[in-house]
């Protein structure tokens, strides 16, 4: 029997102890409220406790957030995350945010445009 050197699934934890989504496939995913989490000052962005961030970062390469109440889907991956971030405390803790404009966005109620295997022609 071969041994995993990491668990198939890991659970984020807060500093506080709150769950703060999970990693599976070297992805951090993690459910957001878009009214709440995604700050509209100084910049659109989305932003993670700094120290939970350094904590799990060797088991993740992408950030995956999913917003409850619209759907979508925001994805960056930790490189571009890291280049892109600031840090901002607003009492709840030191956080790091990224704008996003480098995030892409993914909207499963939008239109998906079908493609054709003849190039429109029959």
């Amino acid at each position: 029997m071969q041994q995993r050197l990491y668990p198939s699934r890991i659970t984020v934890y807060l500093p506080d102890g709150r769950i703060a989504g999970y990693i599976a496939a070297s992805s951090w995913k993690r459910t957001i409220h878009g009214s709440r989490h995604i700050l509209r000052r100084p910049i659109p962005s989305i932003a993670v406790c700094e120290q939970t961030y350094r904590r799990y970062r060797p088991y993740f390469t992408e950030l995956a957030f999913r917003d409850c109440e619209t759907g979508r889907i925001y994805a960056i991956s930790a490189a571009v995350f890291e280049r892109r971030a600031f840090p901002i405390d607003r009492g709840r803790g030191r956080q790091l945010a990224c704008p996003l404009r480098f995030w892409a966005t993914y909207d499963p109620h939008a239109p998906q445009e079908q493609l054709s295997l003849f190039g429109g022609e029959l």
